[in-house]
Protein backbone atom coordinates (compact mmCIF):
# COMPACT_ATOMS: atom_id res chain seq x y z
CA UNK A 1 0.00 0.00 0.00
CA UNK A 2 1.30 3.46 -0.64
CA UNK A 3 1.30 6.15 1.71
CA UNK A 4 -0.62 9.67 0.63
CA UNK A 5 1.22 12.64 1.44
CA UNK A 6 -1.70 14.56 1.38
CA UNK A 7 -3.01 15.80 5.13
CA UNK A 8 -4.93 12.11 5.39
CA UNK A 9 -2.78 9.35 5.31
CA UNK A 10 -3.79 5.50 5.03
CA UNK A 11 -1.67 3.64 7.85
CA UNK A 12 1.08 1.57 6.78
CA UNK A 13 1.75 -2.04 8.46
CA UNK A 14 0.85 -1.77 12.46
CA UNK A 15 4.43 -1.65 13.47
CA UNK A 16 5.21 1.49 11.58
CA UNK A 17 2.65 3.60 13.50
CA UNK A 18 -0.94 4.49 12.91
CA UNK A 19 -2.93 6.97 11.33
CA UNK A 20 -1.88 10.71 10.52
CA UNK A 21 -3.94 13.38 10.69
CA UNK A 22 -3.84 16.47 9.57
CA UNK A 23 -5.99 19.83 10.28
CA UNK A 24 -8.40 20.33 13.21
CA UNK A 25 -12.11 18.58 13.61
CA UNK A 26 -14.31 20.77 11.92
CA UNK A 27 -18.06 21.19 13.97
CA UNK A 28 -21.14 19.53 11.90
CA UNK A 29 -22.95 22.17 10.22
CA UNK A 30 -26.04 23.87 11.87
CA UNK A 31 -28.45 21.31 10.19
CA UNK A 32 -27.07 18.40 11.88
CA UNK A 33 -28.14 16.69 14.83
CA UNK A 34 -27.31 13.95 16.95
CA UNK A 35 -28.78 10.09 16.29
CA UNK A 36 -32.38 11.55 15.46
CA UNK A 37 -31.66 13.42 12.22
CA UNK A 38 -34.80 14.73 10.72
CA UNK A 39 -33.09 12.52 7.40
CA UNK A 40 -34.49 9.58 9.41
CA UNK A 41 -38.07 10.15 9.86
CA UNK A 42 -39.17 11.86 6.58
CA UNK A 43 -36.45 11.92 3.91
CA UNK A 44 -35.43 8.33 3.85
CA UNK A 45 -38.68 7.76 1.82
CA UNK A 46 -38.27 10.45 -1.07
CA UNK A 47 -37.53 9.92 -4.44
CA UNK A 48 -37.22 12.34 -6.87
CA UNK A 49 -36.74 12.37 -10.77
CA UNK A 50 -35.98 15.76 -10.96
CA UNK A 51 -35.30 18.19 -7.86
CA UNK A 52 -35.71 21.00 -9.67
CA UNK A 53 -39.06 20.55 -10.04
CA UNK A 54 -39.47 18.81 -6.07
CA UNK A 55 -40.52 21.11 -3.57
CA UNK A 56 -39.66 18.35 -0.70
CA UNK A 57 -35.77 18.94 -1.80
CA UNK A 58 -33.77 21.68 -1.02
CA UNK A 59 -29.96 22.24 -1.51
CA UNK A 60 -27.77 20.06 0.86
CA UNK A 61 -30.75 17.34 0.87
CA UNK A 62 -29.51 13.34 0.77
CA UNK A 63 -32.48 11.37 -0.97
CA UNK A 64 -33.23 8.29 -3.26
CA UNK A 65 -32.71 9.25 -6.78
CA UNK A 66 -34.06 6.68 -9.64
CA UNK A 67 -31.40 8.51 -12.35
CA UNK A 68 -28.32 7.42 -9.76
CA UNK A 69 -26.21 4.57 -11.44
CA UNK A 70 -26.32 1.26 -9.63
CA UNK A 71 -23.39 0.22 -8.13
CA UNK A 72 -20.93 -1.36 -10.71
CA UNK A 73 -17.96 -2.09 -8.57
CA UNK A 74 -16.96 -5.17 -6.50
CA UNK A 75 -14.84 -2.95 -4.24
CA UNK A 76 -17.02 -0.04 -3.52
CA UNK A 77 -19.76 -2.51 -2.52
CA UNK A 78 -17.20 -4.38 -0.38
CA UNK A 79 -16.13 -1.03 1.29
CA UNK A 80 -20.02 0.12 2.05
CA UNK A 81 -20.47 -3.14 3.45
CA UNK A 82 -17.33 -2.87 5.94
CA UNK A 83 -18.32 0.59 6.82
CA UNK A 84 -21.79 -0.92 7.54
CA UNK A 85 -20.13 -3.28 10.00
CA UNK A 86 -18.42 -0.55 11.90
CA UNK A 87 -21.69 2.50 11.66
CA UNK A 88 -24.85 1.63 13.20
CA UNK A 89 -26.36 3.46 10.08
CA UNK A 90 -28.28 1.90 7.05
CA UNK A 91 -25.81 2.92 4.04
CA UNK A 92 -27.67 1.33 1.19
CA UNK A 93 -28.53 3.21 -1.76
CA UNK A 94 -31.88 2.98 -1.42
CA UNK A 95 -32.26 4.49 1.24
CA UNK A 96 -29.76 7.70 0.24
CA UNK A 97 -28.08 7.77 -3.69
CA UNK A 98 -28.37 11.56 -4.22
CA UNK A 99 -27.64 14.71 -2.68
CA UNK A 100 -29.43 18.08 -3.67
CA UNK A 101 -27.56 20.85 -5.21
CA UNK A 102 -27.56 24.67 -6.16
CA UNK A 103 -26.46 24.26 -9.79
CA UNK A 104 -26.94 21.61 -12.23
CA UNK A 105 -24.56 18.77 -12.80
CA UNK A 106 -25.03 17.58 -16.29
CA UNK A 107 -28.24 18.62 -16.62
CA UNK A 108 -29.49 17.82 -13.21
CA UNK A 109 -29.17 19.35 -9.83
CA UNK A 110 -27.91 16.40 -7.77
CA UNK A 111 -24.95 14.58 -7.42
CA UNK A 112 -24.35 10.55 -6.87
CA UNK A 113 -21.70 9.98 -4.68
CA UNK A 114 -20.51 6.02 -4.59
CA UNK A 115 -21.45 6.39 -0.58
CA UNK A 116 -23.82 9.11 1.23
CA UNK A 117 -23.67 8.95 4.89
CA UNK A 118 -26.40 11.67 5.93
CA UNK A 119 -26.03 11.71 9.47
CA UNK A 120 -22.91 12.89 9.11
CA UNK A 121 -23.31 15.00 5.66
CA UNK A 122 -20.18 12.73 4.15
CA UNK A 123 -20.05 11.54 0.90
CA UNK A 124 -17.61 8.68 0.06
CA UNK A 125 -15.76 7.76 -3.32
CA UNK A 126 -13.91 5.23 -4.36
CA UNK A 127 -11.66 6.08 -7.77
CA UNK A 128 -9.40 3.70 -9.59
CA UNK A 129 -8.24 4.52 -13.01
CA UNK A 130 -10.42 1.30 -14.26
CA UNK A 131 -9.47 -1.08 -16.79
CA UNK A 132 -8.28 1.22 -19.31
CA UNK A 133 -6.55 3.86 -16.75
CA UNK A 134 -8.52 6.52 -18.03
CA UNK A 135 -11.07 7.14 -15.00
CA UNK A 136 -10.45 9.87 -12.64
CA UNK A 137 -7.58 11.63 -14.88
CA UNK A 138 -7.19 14.32 -17.03
CA UNK A 139 -10.54 16.49 -17.66
CA UNK A 140 -12.54 13.17 -15.62
CA UNK A 141 -10.73 14.48 -12.35
CA UNK A 142 -11.30 18.53 -13.37
CA UNK A 143 -15.11 16.72 -12.98
CA UNK A 144 -14.88 15.50 -9.75
CA UNK A 145 -13.30 18.30 -8.72
CA UNK A 146 -16.45 20.11 -10.00
CA UNK A 147 -18.45 17.65 -7.90
CA UNK A 148 -16.51 17.80 -4.82
CA UNK A 149 -16.99 22.25 -4.66
CA UNK A 150 -20.53 21.46 -5.37
CA UNK A 151 -20.92 18.98 -2.26
CA UNK A 152 -18.93 21.53 -0.20
CA UNK A 153 -21.08 24.09 -1.20
CA UNK A 154 -24.29 22.86 0.51
CA UNK A 155 -22.35 21.52 3.73
CA UNK A 156 -21.13 18.61 3.10
CA UNK A 157 -17.61 16.83 2.84
CA UNK A 158 -15.71 14.53 0.49
CA UNK A 159 -13.55 11.36 1.31
CA UNK A 160 -12.07 10.19 -1.71
CA UNK A 161 -10.34 7.05 -1.33
CA UNK A 162 -7.97 7.15 -4.23
CA UNK A 163 -6.61 3.66 -5.78
CA UNK A 164 -3.65 3.10 -7.82
CA UNK A 165 -1.65 6.00 -9.41
CA UNK A 166 -4.53 8.57 -8.35
CA UNK A 167 -3.37 11.38 -5.96
CA UNK A 168 -5.39 12.94 -3.62
CA UNK A 169 -7.43 15.99 -4.94
CA UNK A 170 -9.29 17.04 -1.71
CA UNK A 171 -7.87 18.05 2.07
CA UNK A 172 -9.06 14.48 3.51
CA UNK A 173 -8.57 12.58 0.66
CA UNK A 174 -6.67 8.59 1.14
CA UNK A 175 -4.13 7.05 -1.37
CA UNK A 176 -4.73 3.33 -1.66
CA UNK A 177 -4.12 0.03 -2.90
CA UNK A 178 -7.67 -1.17 -2.43
CA UNK A 179 -10.10 -2.17 0.22
CA UNK A 180 -8.39 -3.42 3.63
CA UNK A 181 -9.17 -3.00 6.87
CA UNK A 182 -6.70 0.17 7.27
CA UNK A 183 -8.21 1.79 5.00
CA UNK A 184 -11.18 1.26 6.67
CA UNK A 185 -10.02 2.54 9.88
CA UNK A 186 -8.52 5.56 8.26
CA UNK A 187 -11.61 5.98 6.62
CA UNK A 188 -13.26 6.20 10.46
CA UNK A 189 -10.58 8.39 11.42
CA UNK A 190 -11.71 11.12 8.57
CA UNK A 191 -14.99 11.31 9.65
CA UNK A 192 -13.73 12.17 13.00
CA UNK A 193 -11.01 14.62 11.64
CA UNK A 194 -14.40 16.48 9.98
CA UNK A 195 -17.60 15.99 12.11
CA UNK A 196 -15.44 15.54 15.27
CA UNK A 197 -14.72 12.69 17.62
CA UNK A 198 -18.02 12.58 19.97
CA UNK A 199 -20.44 13.23 16.88
CA UNK A 200 -18.90 9.93 14.77
CA UNK A 201 -18.33 7.89 17.90
CA UNK A 202 -22.18 8.32 18.62
CA UNK A 203 -22.85 5.88 15.39
CA UNK A 204 -20.43 3.32 15.97
CA UNK A 205 -21.23 0.02 16.65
Amino acid sequence: MRLATAPFVVPPLPEEGPVVHGGDAHPPPPSMELPGHPFDAEAGALSSEDVRTDPRHRAGDPFHSSRAPRTASAAEAELRARLAERFDLDLSPERANAIAVTRPFFGRTEVWPDIVIPELRVAIEYDTVGRFGLEHVGPREDTDRRKDRMLRAVDWEVIRVRCGKLQPIGPHDIVASGVTNRVVDALVDGLRAIRGDLFVNAYLR
